[in-house]
């Protein structure tokens, strides 16, 4: 019965705002919706990765392992996910990472955040000895990061207004862009300061979609200003009670997005309670396609009992990647 009063001022809230703010977008429904299967299911070839996420620059396909004993990034030509080298071991050395919080790959470096530690690490694929430092502003951590088309950096700051961060290659911050929404919730051992987002650009805009909420900003590349925002309708964080044997326990279903590709439309995959219905549906896991002005396209509805991890989008090829950590074949290929 909670639920039948707080959704319904939950709708009013989010509505009401956007009607304020010609540049929201509430998303209640997408024109096209599919059910959709892959057409291919492919291999890394060589290399098993316990928890990859992949980022795709020209014909070079970089695949992380966050969950590496060894190696934490392994080399693949790109669209035949040939294998080609590993590179860059854990550990506590100059040429070493001692954990991986994100990365992103621009003409051939591959720019390795350790956020905890506020450290950017650039390493050269093509030259193990090529390594350069980047010393960011000290703050609590940091939890993404992205290279846009000037070679600057975008990190979101777990301190302060929790904003992402344009820096320079220096680390030095230039502007700070939009405040990443926080989670509050009262009465749960879960972080109540959950502010984690994906950032992705392309030439034109920068877009930011919060991990632990149904919303997207969308920027343009040159301005510190949100341009538009795109509301879901899913953005209610609900709390489950229950026991484990003797010992209580709560669990928090929320709206996220587990990873993001921004070409000619955004595609971002999605995870998460679908609350605009009474009782909430089960979990809700989609590829959600929106144009560079925030409205939305088409949405892919995934499998449901699988967990995926990371996306890239081909429009040439007119191909979808997900990345499925439990599989062996751990490649999903989805035609457009």
């Amino acid at each position: 019965m909670r639920n039948c009063f707080v959704l319904p001022l939950f709708l009013l809230v989010v509505l009401f705002s956007c009607k304020n703010n010609p540049e929201c977008v509430v998303v209640d429904k997408f024109p096209s919706e599919v059910s959709s299967s892959p057409s291919a299911k492919l291999a890394f070839d060589s290399v098993f990765c316990s928890y990859p996420r992949m980022k795709i620059d020209g014909e070079l396909c970089c695949v992380a392992d966050y969950a590496t004993k060894e190696c934490f990034f392994h080399i693949y030509s790109y669209p035949s996910f040939k294998y080609v080298k590993s590179l860059v071991n854990k550990g506590h050395s100059a040429n070493e990472l001692e954990m991986l919080t994100d990365f992103c790959v621009k003409d051939g470096y591959i720019y390795a955040l350790c956020g905890a530690q506020n450290v950017v690490k650039v390493f050269n694929v093509n030259d193990k000895n090529d390594i350069k430092v980047i010393r960011i502003p000290k703050s609590n951590g940091y939890m993404s990061i992205e290279i846009n088309e000037d070679g600057e950096l975008l990190c979101n700051a777990l301190d302060g207004n929790k904003k992402v961060h344009r820096l320079n290659t220096k680390g030095e911050i230039l502007d700070s862009l939009v405040e990443i929404p926080r989670l509050e919730l009262a009465g749960s051992f879960t972080p109540n300061d959950m502010c984690a987002c994906v950032i992705r650009c392309n030439d034109d805009v920068v877009a930011i979609a919060s991990k632990h909420g149904d919303k997207i900003e969308i920027l343009s590349g040159n301005d510190s200003q949100s341009l538009i925002t795109v509301n879901g309708l899913n953005d209610m964080p609900e709390m489950c009670n229950g026991t484990i044997g003797s010992m209580p326990y709560t669990t928090i279903h929320y709206s996220t997005y587990v990873d993001m590709c921004v070409r000619k439309r955004i595609y971002a995959l999605y995870c998460g309670s679908d609350h605009s219905s009474i009782p909430p549906k089960d979990m809700e896991i989609s590829i959600r396609v929106f144009d560079l002005d925030g409205n939305p396209v088409k949405k892919y509805n995934l499998y449901a009992n699988t967990n995926y991890s990371s996306i890239y989008a081909d429009e040439n090829a007119k191909k979808i990647y997900l990345i499925v950590p439990e599989e062996e074949k751990q490649i999903y290929v989805y035609d457009m």
